[in-house]
């Protein structure tokens, strides 16, 4: 080999193994780029619930731009093996107490252990009758969670759990979520009922691309890998998954021009789910009154957004209408959110979150204790 090509081969290997090295070294003391992805996992992908929560996640939350004096808070959830929560804060089950249900999306999963609206609402259910025996609560809420995925949610957990209430609390974002995440991939039985949610091919796609960079040994190759995948790849992937619906799942409420008329084949979607869902709990627990159905709003529908526009609602009364012909309890929490937080509903929320902040919480939890402590008073 002629000494100036071996020279160049020597150089560039040299180089390699310093950028090889470098990366190595930023992974061990931050890291600016991650290249071991210890967390990413095909374990959250289910061909049942679309997605599901792993035993135990820890969670920061970001910005005080977002989240206020709350920033920073780390907490940890942990599950049992069905996916519901486990909460330090309460103590073991009294056999006599009644049992409760909640289902719903983030807003139901919370954060730590003393702000989660089950947390809340079980504080607030003793306040109103002490010497009663505490509830059991059981949280299943997860992120992204709606009535599409909590169909077959509910037949997994009720038969195990035996509750002897549910409560299903309905987001704005669950009419989006049912048409533009999960209405091509629901799968029915024999008899058209929702059988399961197939997980979401992009999120496969997503995970299995780091899964696929993780394999390799050398951090540069893994590097460019990852780099491919999540920079060229996955943004050209979504785009192809999403270009039949290209909106948000709040667009319906954002739009200063939205109608039912217009939304109407969103809101069919989802008012079939939701009729299927309570439709499923009724069967289950044989009896319409051990149902009670939650929906709350969003800032922006309490108080006009930035460019003075208050958001739509088509969710509500289409619970409302679905709940009234099957014969079950529904809470609109709109007008109690607003008389607890005194007339001024932006204080409920994060500052630049869609989530109630933990005082817009602990309000919420108050407010559906009052709708569900007549439903489980043994003297009504």
């Amino acid at each position: 080999m002629k000494p100036r090509i071996l020279k160049i081969l020597l150089f560039t290997l040299l180089n390699l193994a310093v950028v090889e090295g470098v990366l190595r070294l930023q992974q061990a003391i931050g890291p600016l780029y991650d290249l071991e992805m210890e967390h990413v996992t095909l374990a959250r992908m289910s061909d049942e619930l679309n997605h599901v929560p792993l035993p135990e996640e820890t969670w920061t939350l970001g910005s005080a731009d977002v989240y206020g004096e709350a920033a920073g808070d780390t907490y940890t959830i942990r599950r049992d093996s069905l996916g519901v929560r486990l909460n330090a804060l309460r103590s073991d089950p009294d056999p006599a107490a009644p049992r409760i249900l909640f289902l719903g999306d983030s807003f139901v999963e919370g954060y730590d252990d003393a702000n989660t609206l089950v947390q809340r609402t079980w504080e607030a259910l003793r306040e109103l009758a002490p010497d009663a025996p505490p509830p059991t609560m059981y949280n299943a809420g997860h992120s992204s969670y709606s009535p599409a995925i909590l169909v077959p949610q509910a037949r997994r957990l009720v038969p195990v759990l035996d509750p002897d209430f549910v409560v299903v609390v309905i987001d704005q974002t669950d009419l989006g979520d049912d048409y533009m995440r999960y209405e091509r991939l629901i799968r029915r039985d024999a008899d058209g009922r929702i059988a399961g949610v197939s997980a979401t091919p992009i999120a496969v796609a997503f995970e299995q691309g780091l899964l696929d960079a993780r394999d390799h040994g050398l951090y540069l190759v893994r590097m460019i890998h990852k780099l491919h995948h999540t920079r060229i790849r996955m943004p050209k992937l979504r785009r192809e998954y999403r270009s039949w619906y290209p909106h948000g799942s709040l667009s319906n409420a954002m739009d200063p021009e939205g109608s039912a008329e217009k939304y109407a084949a969103e809101i069919a979607v989802f008012r079939r789910n939701v009729d299927e869902l309570v439709k499923t709990l009724v069967e289950l627990l044989g009896d319409e009154r051990r149902v009670l159905m939650v929906v709350h709003p969003h800032r922006q529908q309490t108080v006009p957004d930035v460019e003075g526009v208050l958001w739509n609602d088509f969710v509500t009364p289409t619970v409302s209408a679905v709940a009234s012909a099957r014969g079950v309890e529904m809470l609109a929490a709109r007008e109690g959110l607003i008389e607890a937080a005194g007339e001024d509903g932006d204080v409920l929320y994060w500052p630049a979150d869609m989530h109630f902040n933990y005082a817009g919480i602990t309000i919420y939890g108050g407010v559906i204790a009052h709708s569900l402590h007549p439903l489980i008073d043994p003297s009504r």
